[in-house]
């Protein structure tokens, strides 16, 4: 027998793992192969646009779907497959919260404990510390008709997390909200999730709301995960072209790979050349066809001549401006086309060409969808 204190403590399964999952609408594909581990504990947001997959994905973990095909769908190690939603240890917060109205708040939060066989008494003590950890212990007896949109969230929320599941899934909880709600909320689902070392699983279409929420956030297309890391991750190194376009890289070029030293790429782009950083899931080659992204707030102006040691340069006629409040988004006509740069205030420089620059650092570059 080895010596104890020689080896290593077993570690816990994943909250979630998924395995080969596929699904399909008749002939239609909806999720292709999908696999995925979510931490116990993690704050995990499934991000794309309609049509993706992310909410069907959502149903097949919460046992309101049956998938097509799935090799492993397991809730900390407990082999789900085939279980229906009520036997499964997960709650679901859905985007339109499907409280019941002729109910009180604290009927509504006691709704799943009920449909567990819980007693009276047991029922109510569980919805009073739900609704305590949402900041409405007061609207026990209150009416659902009489709460604003943010507090009717907070219920559903409660509802959910009066059962303890192992994990709470959330389908785009805060789209009817408006903006500054929908940014409270977001505070505030993200410190109660800390709070409670709990998995939460998100699906959502807004991008601030993934990075904002997450400790990784995997990114769907086509009914397959394209990335899946953590927010900057996402962010400030996308893999592929279509994560880079979605996350916001507007400034988005095409090139070929002419030098390559460990993590930077050096591209052609029409006869201009640039630097930037391989975020690519495999190595880049020589000649390897890409794309290369920068965020707007990442490119900056300054006169025609001015020598530059940030890597990249390149000419550009100032053209229409967008005011966004803190930034202004102007366009600027290049021999590459047009680009995006983001300034500070309100701009109020004349149409005569400038040099815009930026970073190596901040170019990604990755292979070319096209590929």
């Amino acid at each position: 027998m080895r010596d104890p204190e020689t080896m290593h403590p077993p570690t816990s399964p994943p909250a979630l793992r998924i395995a080969g999952l596929e699904h399909r609408y008749g002939t239609m594909p909806v999720l292709d192969n999908v696999s995925l581990d979510v931490r116990a504990g993690e704050f995990l947001t499934i991000l794309g646009p309609s049509g993706s997959g992310k909410t069907t994905m959502l149903r097949v973990i919460g046992g309101f779907e049956t998938p097509t095909r799935v090799d492993c769908l397991s809730i900390g190690g407990i082999d789900v497959r085939g279980l229906p939603a009520n036997l499964r240890d997960v709650a679901t917060v859905f985007q339109h919260y499907a409280l019941f109205p002729h109910m009180s708040v604290g009927r509504n939060v006691e709704y799943g404990l009920k449909m567990r066989g819980l007693p009276p008494a047991a029922r109510r003590a569980g919805a009073e510390r739900a609704l305590a950890l949402v900041r409405l212990a007061e609207r026990y007896n209150g009416k659902v008709q009489h709460l604003s949109g943010g507090e009717r969230q907070r219920v559903a929320l409660a509802r959910s997390l009066a059962t303890q599941p192992q994990i709470l899934l959330l389908d785009e909880p805060m789209s009817a909200l408006d903006e500054k709600l929908r940014r409270e909320m977001q505070t505030e689902i993200r410190a109660l999730q800390q709070k409670l070392c709990a998995s939460f699983i998100q699906v959502t279409h807004s991008q601030d709301e993934a990075l904002a929420m997450s400790d990784r956030i995997a990114v769907m297309n086509k009914g397959r995960i394209e990335q899946l890391g953590t927010p900057s991750d996402i962010f400030v190194r996308p893999a592929t072209r279509f994560v880079a376009a979605f996350m916001g890289m507007s400034n988005l070029l095409r090139g070929t790979i002419t030098g390559i030293e460990e993590a930077c790429v050096r591209i052609a782009c029409g006869a201009a050349s640039f630097l930037g950083v391989w975020t690519g899931p495999a190595a880049p080659y020589m000649g390897q066809a890409v794309f290369a992204g920068i965020h707007p707030i990442h490119m900056k102006i300054a006169p025609p001549g001015v020598a530059s040691n940030t890597g990249n340069t390149i000419t550009g006629k100032p053209g229409s401006a967008t005011y966004r409040g803190g930034t202004t988004e102007l366009c600027l006509a290049s021999p590459l086309g047009d680009l995006i740069v983001a300034i500070q205030g309100i701009w109020q420089g004349a149409e005569t060409p400038v040099a815009l620059t930026w970073n190596w650092q901040d170019c990604a570059i990755g292979p070319d969808a096209a590929e």
